[in-house]
This record gives C-alpha cells, sequence and structure tokens, in this order.
C-alpha cells in the first residue's frame, strides 16, 4: 500500500513539474501588446522613425539602427496569473519529490486533517473505501463520539461488506458490528445468525490409511472468517462494558456407523468477548478405526451456545464428517521436498537462537517444585514463509559426540520451540530428566560455550500428525551455535498472603543478545 502510494506521488509530482514547466514557459514568453519595434533598453515604441540610419532613441538617447541587437520587433508583458499558477505547480511538484523524506517528520505524521472533516462526509468517504476515515471513525467509537446516524450507515455498510467475499476484509469493520453489539444496536436474533455466519470448524485427517492402523489421530481447528474484527479492540471495548458475550463450542468425540463412540471433548469455553466468535485454537485426538472396513465415514457432532451474561441467547449445532479409505500397504503419509534448490533457499532463511542449559540438575530435581522463567531452550525461526514443514528428529553434537534429541514437527512460516518446557507452577522436575541423562554432554557443552545442532527429516512422524502437506527432506546443521548455562537461584516468593523460597532458573538475557545462527545443509 506505501509503495502504490509513493509511486502515485511520484507521478503526481512528474506531472505537477511539467505542468509547472510549461506555464512558466507562458508566463516568461509574455502577451504581445504591440507588433511595433522598440528599444530594447527602455522599450520606447520607435513607430514613425526611420531607423535606415543611425538615429538615437528620443527616449534615452541609444544609438538605434535597423537589423541590430538595440532594436527589439513587438512588446510583450509577462502574464501573472500564468506566473502565479507555475509557481504553485512547482511547488507542489517539489513537495512531492521531497515527500518520502517529510513524512517521517513526526510533525507531518501528526497531522490528520480527517479529524477536521465534517462527520456525514467521514462517512461517505469510509464507506467508498477510503481508509483514513474510516480510521477516523473508528477512533472515535469506544469514546462514544459518533452519532447514531452515522452508525447505523456503518453497521449497514460493515454487513455488506460482509457478504461480499469479492472485497478483503478489513477488520476495522468487524469492530463497528462488535461495537453494534454492545450498544444494543443488534438484537439477539441478529447476533445469532452472525455467530453462525462467521463461526467455522474443520476436521484434519488423513483421508488414506494403512492396513494395520487401528486409529486415526485428527484435528478440529476453527479459521478466521469474513466478520472479525482486532481483539485488542474487544479487550477495549469489553473492560468498559458491564455485558458479557460468551461462545461455548462442545466438540463431541467421532462417531462411526459401526461404534458407539461418544467421547466428550470440549473447547473454546473461554471465548469471551470474541466476535464475531471464530476460534483459531484446535483440539488433537484420536478415534479407533473399526476393524475389517476398508471405507469409514467419521461423524462429529459440534454445538455452540451463544450467551449474554450468562442468560442463553442462541444455540446452533454442526457436524463434521470425514471418510477414510484402508488401503492393501502402508500409504505416503506425506510429500518429501528433496529439491536441492528449494531446500538451500529455505535452509538459508533457518536461524536458531542461543540455546540455553539448566546446571546444576541433579540437586535441582531434588526439588519438585523447580521452576524456570525461561520459555525457550532455544528457537528456530524463519523469515521465508514456505508451504514446507520441518518434521524429523534433532540432534546435538559436540566434535565426534552426538546425542538425539527430540522429534521436532514445525511449519516453517512460524517460529519452532526446542527443548523441554519448564514447569510455572507445582508440578514436578522431570522436565529436568533429560539433561541428567546426558549430564557429561551438556556440562560439556556448557563449558565449551558453543554446539552444533542438526535436523535429520523422518516422513514416518507423519502418520500422528495429518495438518503438514510436505516436509523438508535435507538435513541441515547449525553449527557453532551459543550455549548458555542457566544458573539456579532461590527467591523469595508470596502466595495468597504466605510467603515462602523457591527455586528457580532465571534468565538473565545477554547484552547484547548473541546473534542468531544460520543453517547450512549438511552433507550425510
Amino acid at each position: 500500500m506505501m509503495t502504490t502510494n509513493l509511486f502515485t506521488i511520484l507521478v503526481f509530482s512528474i506531472v505537477s513539474a511539467l505542468m509547472g514547466l510549461f506555464l512558466l514557459r507562458i508566463a516568461i514568453r509574455g502577451k504581445l501588446i504591440s507588433p511595433n519595434p522598440h528599444c530594447r533598453k527602455c522599450k520606447f515604441d520607435l513607430a514613425g522613425l526611420n531607423l535606415a540610419d543611425p538615429t538615437p532613441c528620443p527616449e534615452c538617447g541609444t544609438i538605434l539602427r535597423t537589423n541590430t541587437p538595440a532594436i527589439t520587433t513587438g512588446l510583450r508583458k509577462i502574464r501573472k496569473l500564468a506566473l502565479l499558477a507555475s509557481i504553485l505547480f512547482l511547488l507542489t511538484a517539489a513537495t512531492g519529490f521531497a515527500w518520502p523524506k517529510l513524512s517521517t517528520l513526526p510533525s507531518i505524521q501528526n497531522i490528520n486533517i480527517y479529524n477536521h472533516f465534517p462527520e456525514p462526509l467521514l462517512t461517505k468517504l469510509a464507506t467508498t473505501g477510503d481508509t483514513n476515515a474510516l480510521q477516523t471513525l473508528h477512533d472515535r467509537l469506544i469514546p462514544g463520539d459518533v452519532t447514531d446516524q452515522a452508525l447505523q450507515k456503518l453497521i449497514t455498510h460493515a454487513f455488506t461488506l460482509q457478504a461480499d467475499e469479492s472485497v478483503p476484509w478489513d477488520k476495522r469493520w468487524g469492530d463497528v458490528i462488535v461495537y453494534a453489539m454492545y450498544v444494543d444496536l443488534l438484537d439477539s436474533e441478529t447476533i445469532g445468525k452472525i455467530a453462525e455466519d462467521s463461526m467455522e470448524q474443520y476436521m484434519v485427517a488423513h483421508e488414506r490409511i494403512g492396513p494395520d492402523s487401528d486409529m486415526l489421530l485428527y484435528q478440529i481447528k476453527g479459521r478466521e472468517t469474513r466478520g472479525v474484527g482486532n481483539r485488542q479492540f474487544r479487550l477495549s471495548l469489553y473492560d468498559g462494558h458491564e455485558t458479557h458475550w460468551d461462545l461455548d463450542i462442545r466438540i463431541f468425540g467421532a462417531i462411526t456407523d459401526d461404534s458407539k463412540i461418544n467421547r466428550y471433548g470440549s473447547m473454546g469455553t473461554g471465548l469471551n468477548y470474541w466476535y464475531p466468535f471464530q476460534s483459531i485454537g484446535a483440539m488433537t485426538t484420536n478415534a479407533p478405526i473399526p476393524v475389517g472396513k476398508d471405507h469409514i465415514v467419521f461423524r462429529i457432532p459440534i454445538e455452540y451456545v451463544l450467551s449474554e451474561n450468562g442468560e442463553e441467547r442462541h444455540r446452533w449445532s454442526v457436524e463434521l464428517r470425514h471418510e477414510v479409505v484402508r488401503l492393501g500397504s502402508e500409504p505416503e503419509y506425506i510429500e518429501v521436498e528433496t529439491n536441492q534448490a528449494v531446500g538451500s533457499d529455505v535452509i538459508e532463511g533457518l536461524f536458531i537462537s542461543e540455546l540455553m542449559v539448566p546446571t546444576d540438575v541433579v540437586e535441582m530435581a531434588k526439588h519438585n517444585s523447580i521452576k524456570s522463567t525461561t520459555f525457550l531452550f532455544a528457537t528456530i525461526e524463519n523469515p521465508i514463509a514456505e508451504d514446507l514443514s520441518l518434521m524429523g528428529t534433532i540432534h546435538y553434537r559436540i566434535d565426534d559426540q552426538e546425542i538425539a534429541g527430540q522429534s521436532i514437527i514445525a511449519f516453517l512460516d512460524s517460529q519452532y520451540c526446542l527443548g523441554i518446557g519448564p514447569q510455572y507452577s507445582g508440578g514436578e522436575s522431570g522436565w529436568l530428566k533429560p539433561y541428567i541423562d546426558q549430564i557429561e554432554f551438556w556440562e560439556r557443552a556448557v563449558q565449551r560455550g558453543k554446539i552444533d545442532v542438526v535436523y535429520r527429516p523422518d516422513p514416518s512422524l507423519a502418520e500422528m500428525n495429518p495438518g503438514h502437506k510436505k516436509i523438508l527432506g535435507i538435513p541441515f546443521i547449525f553449527k557453532d551455535v551459543p550455549v548458555k548455562g542457566l544458573i539456579p537461584e532461590q527467591v523469595s516468593t508470596n502466595r495468597a498472603g504466605v510467603e515462602g523460597m523457591e527455586w528457580r532458573y532465571i534468565n538473565r538475557f545477554s547484552n547484547p543478545a548473541p546473534p542468531k545462527t544460520g543453517a547450512e545443509a549438511l552433507d550425510e
């Protein structure tokens, strides 16, 4: 969008400059007010004088003669209006050419001319696609500075846009809808209808299974649909109102015609003030596969209950269906990308952060409530959005010694956290066991201050991970990844008025932070 705006400004500036130069030429050339010969010096009209022989100018005394520079034919007067217009065009062009720099100045950025527009004009502009006008009105919603008349027009247009899938959805229109809901401009029936249109769950599972498969792992996911607003707007609006809207999504276990499976599952019971009630979470579970069947149809009932301040307002249900075919041999559950050209580009875009390793783990394992303020053991991130996943195992290497780590199953368009999640409250110290089992290796890694991290693909993991379509089938390595030892500290606590002491691993962030380590293909 910014690139488009700058291009438009550049084109407009060029046109303004050309127009300004054209008008400047016309202005300087001027308007012909006399066709007679004139003295170039004093502009005296020489009509009627014999200029064949040298003749002094009657006005200034300059010696005049025909066909010499002292005489000019015709007298012109500068066109003042054209000159003024050319100056305006040239100033406009200069401003346009300088705009990329000027627009970064705080004094320019803070100017919002839309704040001075009358509300009817803002409403008209917003409903015809002006995003600046929409933002100005959007900022006035929560303070209540939009009149009912303008709000009704905005609501009507928001519903029109929601129904028109050819137009990209702007979440600010979703905020208009949720605001209308909280200020009681929509009745329960309308809200319920919008909720049904906005809510969408879908099932992710394999469609082909092997001859011995007896369990189907599946995920129920939710996706954002047209009508969704901004989460922060919902939170801000929710804090200022007594009305609370809740949506309880009840997802039941998979049912087949040959079984009475109906294990109850639930997700999203805490989706307060979410509108239009979308869920982007996921529930992962499994269902037994009937024996002796080559074609199985799973049905998953989902029930939605919409409540206002605890009182049910609307209820509806849907049923997801998923067909599974049993093959005579084990299917290929996932596509493996082994093209070196593709793989090299992806691997070059991978980075890993510093590894944080707990120390004194044997002693700390004696404390069942040992915690950590460190979310991450390390993160792998990829700024290049690719339709690929990492699926395999992570190994750690120091010189010729290598130990197996955990499995990694991650989409390449997001960060992935390595290691074992630390406990935050209560719980046991079992998360330290992998470090204890390989204590000599990790002590050596901390002492050395660096380590190699190796990824090896394993397509067999795809059987229990149906949400991935293609994996990177090329092993790679992060060389000399920085390692930091986490030292346990005893800290005071105060829970429910009871003071105590507990041990924690606290991450003292490096300053400056160590650089991220890039990956390279592993030749094995």
